[in-house]
């Protein structure tokens, strides 16, 4: 029993130790981080309801990056280390928009400052939300949901968004009527541009999702440390 006790002992005394060491090197937990950050962890990774919208981060170990939202983090260091996957404090602080630190070897979360969320950040505009890149072509001046998604997750922070008049007097994200809605200087309803399929500068196959001005700022509820620049088009 004597035996049995002092092996426990040590295994204990050896999690602890191996634990701290990774956090002091600036690995970090995924779970345990995100936990303290307020996502409870379920079957399909990691939740947080903020604003009457839910966030959803997954973990993949295999490419290293976690999609939050359908934006990309890619981490620059990663273990495992008792099943559970470690990360680099840089790259989960980025992530969840706050501040990690070890505390006696638990994860302890803050909430980051504003004026911490720009700190390394680029300082390029992405403009229109930036451009669509594919395979065969790149496209501009979308406004749009996947502009948001893939710039963010190349790094930009600062984003400038054209923002136009619908009929109904709703603030569109779209840079003109005459060029991006029905070609007929127009302007669509709030109701039809959401139900539209945006398209950019120069035309491709490729279709995009439209916004309104409140779905612009759902996603700077999503990631605090967007900054929106904007451009209206009508008085």
């Amino acid at each position: 029993m004597l035996v049995l006790g002092i092996a426990l002992l040590f295994s204990l005394v050896s999690f602890y130790v191996t634990r701290s060491n990774l956090l002091s090197s600036g690995l970090y937990p995924v779970e345990d981080s995100l936990v303290q950050a307020g996502y409870t962890k379920t079957k399909d990774g990691y939740t947080k309801k903020e604003s009457d919208l839910t966030t959803l981060i997954k973990w993949n170990k295999k490419t290293r990056e976690f999609d939050k939202n359908h934006y990309r983090f890619k981490v620059d260091k990663e273990t495992t280390f008792l099943s559970k996957d470690f990360v680099d404090k840089e790259s989960l602080e980025t992530l969840i928009n706050g501040q990690l630190s070890n505390q006696f070897g638990f994860v302890h979360y803050t909430k980051a400052k504003k004026k911490d969320w720009l700190k390394d950040s680029p300082r390029l505009v992405a403009h229109a939300g930036g451009a669509i890149r594919e395979k065969e072509y790149n496209t501009f001046y979308t406004n749009s949901l996947e502009a948001l998604q893939q710039n963010y997750s190349l790094g930009h922070r600062l984003f400038e968004m054209d923002f136009y008049l619908t009929s109904d007097k709703k603030l569109a994200a779209v840079h003109d009527w005459h060029q991006f809605g029905n070609k007929d200087d127009v302007a669509l309803s709030s109701d039809e541009w959401k139900k539209f399929k945006a398209y950019g500068s120069p035309e491709t196959p490729s279709r995009f999702t439209t916004m309104l001005i409140g779905d612009v700022l759902d996603q700077m509820v999503i990631n605090k440390d967007m900054v929106l620049i904007t451009d209206t088009k009508s008085m």
